[in-house]
């Protein structure tokens, strides 16, 4: 290989054991996702077809998808915000080396999405269940939660979802999902009582309450997007109404 073309896309020469490996260990983390972003299929064997999902999976899918996928349409379909046009691309990755490479800044979540593809972590479809570590959650609820970061990226721009702040962004994926990991009582009951959880759970049902709360006092959700709200004025009157 040409020296300077050999620079310019392996950089210089590594002359350790250990920095080759890293080296190699880079490209190699570049290539499987490469595979994961084009040719998904090699790294997703089993699939099933939905009118609103592509669902993918590194396991055997059990025939109970069906239900699971209609549930999560159902949810987008009364969520006040869906397009019906958009289509979704479902990765459920059962072995958590294939979750963190396809989601490695987010491996302790349920789901993430990234442009429109949505890794989902281990899951019991049979079940309807979902898992992150000891954390369990529907699948049906996760699908929708990150099928409407999609929605809100479609609704009101890129620009304007991602600008968001995470309270409204989180709240309103889980007021469309209809559930929480955290459980309800419990999170009510510290809210009125004043005090928090360190949870990840917690801060999704608090701000998933906050939304339905400003849904209550009647606002629809381009004005829960559009207009601009004190994060800590709304949680107060929150825990007042809950005390």
């Amino acid at each position: 290989m040409n020296e300077r073309l050999r620079f310019l896309l392996l950089g210089p020469r590594l002359e350790s054991r250990r920095a080759r490996l890293a080296r190699n260990g880079l490209l190699g983390l570049i290539a499987a996702w490469v595979l994961f972003t084009y040719e998904p299929r090699i790294v997703f064997a089993h699939e099933a077809l939905h009118e609103r999902f592509v669902f993918r999976s590194d396991a055997p899918i059990d025939s109970n998808i069906a239900t699971v996928l209609d549930r999560a349409a159902e949810k987008l379909r009364a969520s006040g915000i869906d397009d019906p046009s958009l289509r979704f691309r479902l990765y459920a990755c059962n072995e958590r080396w294939r979750y963190r490479l396809v989601a490695p800044f987010s491996s302790s979540a349920f789901g993430v999405n990234s442009a429109g593809r949505i890794a989902l972590n281990r899951s019991d479809v049979a079940a309807d269940r979902i898992y992150s570590g000891e954390r369990v959650r529907t699948l049906s609820g996760v699908i929708a939660h990150e099928a409407t970061h999609s929605l809100l990226r479609q609704r009101y721009g890129c620009v304007t979802a991602a600008r968001l702040p995470g309270w409204k962004s989180e709240g309103i994926c889980d007021a469309v999902a209809g559930e929480s990991s955290f459980p309800m009582e419990m999170g009510r009951a510290l809210l009125g009582a004043g005090e928090e959880d360190p949870s990840p759970g917690f801060s999704y049902l608090k701000a998933r309450l906050m939304v339905e709360l400003l849904r209550e006092e009647g606002l629809s959700w381009d004005e829960i997007v559009e207009r601009r709200h004190d994060e800590g004025e709304v949680l107060e009157r929150l825990r007042a109404r809950l005390r």
